[in-house]
């Protein structure tokens, strides 16, 4: 949406003055300032900067010849100009009037794109309650300023039959006057269509605040039609979309991503032809994904005439989110050229086999992962052409054919499969720029990172039917730690800790957790290889990191060689309940089949992300052995004053801006249903203040005995303390529960948190505030107030503070409205 301001300028007219003048100038006044530049008429052909005087010698050449021209006709050309991704967005573009007179200057307000799309969508539905319908009271709505929303705004109403006066001297360019008609004040509603507040020297601080805010009735009118299924996400049901797909040639899928390679396999099973992939990150032109290009959203609107887009993450698509607004704005309209495909229908992921069986394919990266992988197309009769041996380092491994780098044509594709890492990350990031490097080197650019990523292997698992087939390796029950950072996550498991019938992997420091977090698929590539070689493998991956967790590494090969002798192959659930047992070892305790049988195992991979993590629920369960997911769940308030502290008293990797964004991350609330009775909820403040009765409650959930050693924090059965930045602390010392973090959170910061954090504290039990008790304005002017643990924090990115304080607040921004549909489901 285009939002106009004034600027001082200084105009010559051309040809009356030197370079070396203009020099003199820009050095006087400084090397950020402009000039314009007019014909002998007066007519305005651009302006010269500092840099494009000192890159020409000729004045001609030097002018930046950019400007708009504003009239009623000319919005989509304005748009298009913006559209641009060469435009800076803090740069300002001179705007011109029908005679080339330059009259104001122009920029973007892209949060406002969302009020011009709801605006055209009423319109275009002839049953929508309308403004009259919302606002009877209301006969007259007087606008003040002027912007394309403005604009638009004001001929919605005019079609509605409701008297619109407009006052600002921008009106004038579209043929507009200001009215007299006189109404009564309670008959009028007021629209400031910039604010009211004051506007800075700096325009750039206009940026920081969106006027979408000043026309929240907008929202209100669009609200009641959603509440009332009067506009709807979708346009017909998924059949009719497939069917209306197969007849397009221009499909352009959004994002190069799991979800977006699962939505291109679903419609290439549809028989749908898909032209290529839009991604803004680092894939752009590098490479081909399914022998598609790989282009930025721009470029795919230059080059098809009449693309179809399609968002595989986003949802709701009425209410925004994802790219839609600034599709829309250019003129694809919602569910006619660009479709969440979410809303249509929930696309389950296949691991690729139609993309794969549609063309030649070869594997390269992780061995044992590519055997893994290799075994399961061709279970499915899906031929892969081979493996690629990048390094020459991997031993050979039974029927996994080789295929070398020279007998490869353009028209394969390449699956990357890299071991995912999730700590530390690097590990995966050298390997995978190692592979890339090596196919570039050799003309290969049509790959996939599909197979990079932890979850379509834990998927695979899933499928299987073949678990646990070795009667000592069944323990009565494995539970997932589904417990989010700040929330009691090493407290939990040092209590846990010492039980005699609770197995763990531990780890010694929460920054040393290659083995625990990583171990489920470690256990997925140790299952390829024959028993044998098993403990020879592991070592090999382990020593290579350096990592001290095991601590008695004589005891643990002893009782994983004992393991491994019960059989000549094993699954990756025994082998995950094989590490458990060889740790238990460790700790003096020396099991038979009856003890593990009785023993229940607890993961916690600390940081795995936990939607991940609760996807093992599918794949370590069985009929014998159950497996659920236990949520610790804390104070929002709490549990962000602890992720302010960790990154200013304890050290934490990042600077102001991540710290801002990790203390405004919620947790996530959408927990996915794995069937009944999959999920144990605690409360953090319930396990601090009633540890008795929440304990004796997991243990009759468990099916374990009471140890008092529950009672206790240990780390490998010996007490430990947890060092919060400010204290030592153990067992169930409560001031966790009670500190308000008064030191980086003021009261008012505390209000904030609990209003961009709503559905996490009513869902679990806290206080909150609705974010529909607050108009839109207020909750902007709110959160452009700076935090107080953000002074204590240095930023050492290389923007200005305007750049870096606009992304903060896009990101508040995208979290209030995510809250205020969810309270509107809720409400519906």
């Amino acid at each position: 949406m285009i939002r106009f301001c004034d600027r001082e300028v200084n105009c010559f007219e051309i040809g009356k003055i030197k370079r070396q003048e203009l020099l003199t100038y820009f050095e006087d006044r400084g090397v950020s300032d402009s000039v314009c530049v007019d014909d002998a008429s007066g007519k305005f052909l651009g302006m010269i900067t500092y840099d494009s005087l000192l890159d020409n010698d000729d004045i001609n050449d030097a002018i930046l010849r950019k400007y708009v021209t504003l009239s009623e006709s000319n919005w989509q050309g304005i748009r298009y100009y913006f559209s641009n991704p060469n435009i800076n967005k803090y740069e300002l573009i001179p705007v011109v009037d029908m005679k080339g007179q330059l009259i104001c200057f122009a920029y973007e307000d892209e949060w406002a794109n969302r009020e011009i799309r709801m605006l055209r969508e009423l319109m275009e539905v002839p049953e929508a309650l309308q403004f009259s319908n919302i606002y009877p009271n209301y006969q007259c709505v007087r606008i003040y300023d002027f912007n394309e929303l403005a604009f638009y705004f004001a001929k919605y109403l005019e079609s509605q039959g409701i008297t619109v006066q407009v006052y600002g001297a921008l009106w004038k360019y579209m043929n507009r006057k200001a009215e007299n008609s006189e109404f009564l004040e309670y008959q009028c509603m007021s629209i400031y269509a910039e604010g009211t507040i004051p506007k800075p020297i700096d325009w750039r601080k206009n940026l920081l605040r969106t006027v979408s805010v000043e026309f929240e009735c907008i929202d209100k009118i669009y609200e009641a039609n959603l509440k009332k299924g009067i506009i709807k996400n979708t346009r017909g049901d998924f059949n009719g979309l497939f069917e209306w797909l197969r007849y397009e040639k221009e499909i352009v899928i959004l994002g190069t991503g799991m979800e977006s390679q699962d939505a291109y396999d679903a419609l290439s099973e549809k028989e749908i032809y898909v032209s290529c992939f839009v991604d803004d990150g680092q894939g752009i032109d590098t490479h081909k994904l399914f022998g598609k290009s790989i282009l930025d959203d721009f470029e795919a609107m230059n080059k098809y005439r009449n693309p179809i887009f399609i968002d595989c993450v986003s949802q709701n698509s009425s209410w925004g989110g994802g790219k839609l607004e600034y599709y829309d704005y250019l003129g694809y309209e919602r569910n006619k050229q660009i479709f969440f495909l979410k809303d249509y229908i929930k696309i389950e992921g296949k691991c690729l086999i139609k993309s794969v069986s549609a063309t030649k394919t070869f594997l390269a990266g992780d061995v044992h992962l590519c055997k893994y992988l290799y075994d399961y197309y061709k279970r499915n009769m899906v031929v892969i052409e081979g493996y690629l041996d990048i390094e020459g380092k991997e031993d050979e491994i039974e029927e996994l054919p080789r295929i070398e780098a020279d007998s490869i044509d353009s028209g394969m594709m390449c699956l990357i499969v890299i071991p995912e890492y999730f700590t530390p990350r690097n590990l995966q990031l050298e390997a995978m720029n190692r592979v890339v490097t090596y196919l570039k080197e050799n003309g290969i650019d049509n790959y996939s990172n599909y197979f990079s990523y932890a979850l379509p292997f834990i998927r695979l698992e899933g499928l299987s039917s073949v678990r646990y087939t070795k009667g000592r390796l069944k323990p009565k029950r494995i539970v997932l730690g589904s417990i989010e950072g700040c929330c009691g996550n090493v407290f939990f498991r040092s209590l846990l800790d010492g039980h005699p019938s609770i197995m763990m992997t531990n780890y010694n420091h929460v920054n040393d957790t290659l083995l625990n977090d990583n171990l489920f698929l470690l256990c997925i590539r140790l299952s390829t290889e024959k028993s044998e070689n098993i403990l020879a493998f592991f070592w090999r991956i382990y020593e290579a990191e350096g990592r001290d967790e095991i601590c008695d590494k004589k005891v643990f090969n002893q009782k994983m060689s004992e393991l491994l002798r019960s059989g000549s192959t094993f699954t990756p659930q025994e082998l995950f309940v094989m590490f458990h047992i060889a740790y238990k070892s460790i700790l003096g305790y020396d099991m038979d089949a009856a003890d593990v049988e009785d023993m229940v195992i607890y993961w916690e991979p600390h940081f795995m992300g936990r939607g991940i993590l609760e996807e093992c629920v599918t794949c370590l369960g069985s009929e014998e052995v159950f497996c659920d997911i236990i949520n610790l769940v804390r104070n929002i308030c709490m549990r962000n004053g602890a992720v302010a502290k960790g990154y200013i008293s304890m050290g934490w990797l990042g600077d102001r801006e991540i710290a801002y964004n990790a203390v405004l991350d919620y947790p996530l609330i959408e927990k996915k249903d794995y069937g009944i009775d999959k999920r144990l909820v605690i409360r953090f403040e319930d396990l601090k203040c009633s540890p008795v009765e929440i304990l004796m409650k997991i243990c009759r959930r468990w099916n374990i005995t009471w140890s008092d050693s529950l009672m206790r924090t240990t780390n490998n059965g010996k007490s430990s303390t947890y060092d919060n930045g400010e204290r030592e602390v153990k067992d169930f010392d409560l001031g966790p529960v009670y500190n308000t973090y008064e030191k980086y959170f003021s009261e008012f910061d505390r209000l904030r948190i609990m209003i961009i954090n709503a559905p996490w504290q009513r869902k679990y039990g806290y206080p909150y505030e609705r974010i529909s008790g607050f108009s839109s304005r207020d909750l902007q002017e709110m959160f452009m107030k700076e935090f107080r643990f953000e002074k204590m924090i240095e930023y050492s990115g290389t923007e200005s503070d305007i750049v870096m304080h606009y992304r903060r607040q896009t990101v508040v921004r995208n979290r209030l409205l995510k809250i205020r549909l969810l309270e509107l489901l809720e409400e519906n």
